[in-house]
């Protein structure tokens, strides 16, 4: 036991001291590239200008010298400090001023390329510049930390994420397209870099811990870690094996559910069905609703929730005071989860085929026919004529969308 945990411990070796990273001065390393952006460019230019040979080696160079003498006396956090002016200029929503402020952000994103560039021999370095979260405010004067924390009422966040996460948050695509971050984003996905992001909003919070950014040895790791199971890619083969549970299930629990009463099947499937609801909120509630709901995929999860929280609310509520009207409900409600309500095209009370059915969406879709919305409520009263408004407004979408990039790309 003791060998296992000098060599679990050997394994998760921070590659930079806590201590050190709190001695780093970031706050006025922000403040001097804020003021060069604002000196050196007053006026906005056009998205090549920056790339103009004479104000490559008018501007770029002796900005990026500048910054690598820095870099070259051990602060780390120069390209972080670049993103994050890059994401300070362009939160501008003023008309006036957006196409200078829009200059200045590209400013900084070519500026953190190069200072990027100036560790890419260096795996540990790159590691360390892209994955550290940095203090915002370590090397301000009191007076300023003072007056920051009485306009956040006392919740000052010193750590707001570090480098990839700010060059997400700015869309810095050039940035993440260079093969210096490539290597790093590679090494956090197949868990030879083992990286944890910081959260103070998830339900459980540990932020009172931080976990070290640390290079993975199999040599010496224990045979189970559980650990590992935070990799994304051991994540993803995971996610994707829950779905196909929780579908499975789903079908089940739809084709032999018994309507006055919660069956085995029924009940493995809620249950089942519960945890996949928690990791979902759970991960809105970390990252933010705003943050989440931007994934195409996280909206049909949050649809997925909404749909299973209103079928077990009626289906247990008509099985416990025997309300057979919230049975059938909760059924129903289940079935909506089903795109294409494939599990009860066979038996649909209205009596009709796969092919009908498919041709009036097909007619709806090229704006033909209504003769989806005359029959709606065939299918069902209530859902029938909302799912045929869903999808026609969803098509509809489709269509224009497609003949706009169509017409934009000639």
């Amino acid at each position: 036991m003791p060998q296992a945990e000098s060599r679990r411990d050997g394994e998760r070796q921070p590659l930079l001291n806590q201590v050190r990273i709190d001695k780093i001065e970031v706050y006025p390393i922000i403040q001097m590239i804020r003021r060069d952006a604002i000196r050196f460019i007053d006026a906005p230019l056009p998205p090549d200008a920056l790339s103009a040979p004479d104000i490559v080696y008018s501007l770029l160079i002796p900005l990026e010298d500048k910054y690598k003498a820095i870099q070259q006396s051990g602060n780390l956090s120069v390209v972080f400090c670049l993103l994050l002016n890059r994401a300070y200029f362009l939160r501008d929503r003023n008309i006036i001023s957006s196409g200078l402020s829009r200059t200045r952000a590209a400013l900084c994103e070519k500026l953190a390329i190069a200072a990027l560039n100036f560790h890419a021999s260096n795996m540990l370095e790159l590691a360390l510049v892209l994955t550290t979260s940095w203090p915002v405010y370590s090397g301000a004067d009191p007076v300023v930390v003072t007056r920051a924390r009485e306009e956040a009422d006392d919740d000052l966040e010193e750590r707001v994420g570090n480098a990839i996460e700010v060059a997400i948050i700015s869309q810095a695509k050039n940035f993440i397209k260079t093969l210096p971050c490539q290597k790093v984003v590679d090494g956090i996905w197949s868990g030879k870099i083992v990286y944890q992001a910081d959260s103070s909003r998830s339900i459980l919070s540990d932020t009172y811990k931080r976990n070290p950014i640390h290079f993975y040895d199999p040599h010496k790791a224990p045979l189970l870690d559980h650990y590992r199971l935070k990799v994304p890619a051991v994540r993803s083969v995971l996610e994707y094996t829950n779905f196909v549970i929780l579908f499975i299930l789903f079908v089940f629990a739809l084709e032999f559910n018994k309507p006055d009463r919660v069956d085995l099947t029924e009940a493995i499937f809620m249950i089942y069905a519960l945890g996949f609801s928690l990791e979902k909120v759970a991960a809105m509630q970390e990252h933010g609703i705003k943050v989440y709901s931007k994934g195409t995929w996280n909206g049909f999860d949050l649809a997925f929730v909404t749909l299973y929280c209103t079928y077990s609310i009626l289906r247990l509520y008509g099985v416990y005071h025997d309300r057979p009207w919230a049975r059938h409900t909760g059924i129903d409600c289940l079935a909506l989860i089903a795109i294409l309500m494939f599990p009860r095209l066979s038996r649909n009370q209205a009596g009709y085929s796969v092919g009908q059915i498919a041709w009036w969406m097909l007619d709806l879709f090229f704006g033909l026919d209504a003769s989806g919305f005359d029959n709606a409520t065939h299918f069902h009263p209530v859902f029938g004529p909302f799912i045929m408004v869903t999808y026609a407004c969803l098509s509809n979408t489709l269509l224009v969308t497609v003949l706009v990039s169509v017409s934009a790309n000639k």
